[in-house]
């Protein structure tokens, strides 16, 4: 029986499904090596996966290594006797793989300052972004001792060690500068000494120990001396003195805040050497004395509000 004859449609679909396949081997022919690399690739990536992912980071940080930039950033690096800074530390990835967890330690060269709260070593996480330490409240160094000093930020993690230091010089306090609650040296304007005004020119050397100068105005009396007292907290106890005078005046008060001003609120009482022993004078009157708050003082005075009178 003959065979039907191809209609010229069935013709034009047979070439046409010809010339795609040859299309086709031409392609593969021409593009092996990528066809191959292409699925090789994939089958690869998941076998160097496999076993590289017990090695975890120790492979990652051998092909790519870590690094990082560290900052030390300071409210102030000149400080007088008794000021108070605050400081934290910026890191910076710079590479593809961040910074590991680490940790953070502030260490001072030198007895100039004294840490204040927080000295465990802060944890740090791992990170892609700029980290900075502490995330909530700064380290916070004190100013004992007059001189120059460092303070050295490290930051250590288990691959890299990354520090930077600063310089610091702390002064002598002034007697004619704003006082703060935890250092009273300063200018103070007496305005409440029965009717009288005057000055004080606080000097704190310490913790607990006062001195200075004094001026009372009464009347048309001017009187002028040398302050010797002493601080526990907020109780004050000072001497008004004189040289080879029979006669001094002695305060008890304490230091308290309001709206901005520090004030000594308490008594006074002039007393007199009998027999080797100071005797009071009279009764003791009330005295009040204040001055403007330094500003960015990190430890506040109680409000004047709920001091009791001593």
């Amino acid at each position: 029986m003959p065979k039907a004859r191809k209609t010229p449609r069935a013709e034009r679909r047979a070439a046409a499904r010809s010339g795609l396949a040859q299309a086709l081997r031409e392609f593969v022919r021409e593009h092996k090596a990528v066809l191959v690399a292409s699925m090789l690739v994939p089958v690869l990536l998941g076998v160097l996966t496999f076993f590289v992912r017990p090695l975890g980071d120790p492979l990652l940080h051998l092909l790519f290594g870590e690094d990082a930039e560290i900052r030390v950033d300071s409210d102030r690096r000149e400080l007088a006797l008794g000021d108070r800074m605050s400081l934290t530390v910026g890191l910076r990835p710079r590479s593809l793989i961040g910074i590991s967890p680490g940790e953070l330690s502030i260490r001072v060269l030198g007895g100039e300052l004294r840490p204040i709260g927080r000295s465990d070593p802060i944890p740090g996480d791992r990170a892609t972004r700029p980290l900075r330490l502490p995330k909530d409240t700064p380290f916070a160094l004190e100013a004992v001792r007059v001189g120059k000093t460092q303070v050295v930020a490290t930051y250590r993690t288990s691959y890299r060690t990354y520090a930077e230091t600063i310089a610091v010089s702390v002064g002598p306090p002034s007697e004619t500068g704003e006082p703060h609650y935890r250092n009273l040296t300063g200018r103070w304007v007496i305005d409440g000494f029965n009717g009288g005004r005057g000055e004080l020119r606080l000097l704190q050397v310490d913790a607990t120990t006062l001195g200075g100068r004094y001026r009372l105005e009464r009347a048309k009396e001017t009187e002028e001396g040398a302050i010797d007292g002493t601080r526990d907290g907020s109780p004050i106890r000072m001497w008004f003195l004189r040289a080879a005078s029979p006669t001094r005046w002695e305060v008890h008060g304490r230091v308290c805040a309001d709206k901005g001003y520090l004030n000594l609120k308490g008594t006074i009482v002039q007393q007199q050497l009998v027999d080797r022993q100071w005797v009071a004078l009279g009764n003791p009157a009330t005295f009040h004395a204040f001055a403007r708050e330094r500003e960015g003082d990190l430890e506040k005075a109680s409000d004047c509000t709920d001091e009791a009178r001593p």
